[in-house]
């Protein structure tokens, strides 16, 4: 389980679930907003890990996904 903060999915064509967001780096109970990063994430069902992309985006800004 993970803390998320501003997240975006969509199911591609070829049957991977996309995630966009910025996810929690610490093991902070509560989690200061400095204590998120932007990633990419993808998995395919049957598949036993997620491939991970961290990104850089600008302060404030969202991760989204475009159709």
């Amino acid at each position: 389980m993970t803390s998320l903060k501003t997240t975006s999915m969509a199911w591609t064509g070829d049957g991977r679930l996309v995630l966009a967001g910025r996810f929690v780096t610490t093991s902070g109970v509560l989690p200061a907003e400095s204590d998120h990063a932007a990633h990419v994430v993808a998995w395919r069902p049957g598949e036993a890990e997620l491939s991970l992309r961290r990104i850089e985006l600008p302060p404030g800004a969202l991760a989204t996904l475009s159709p």
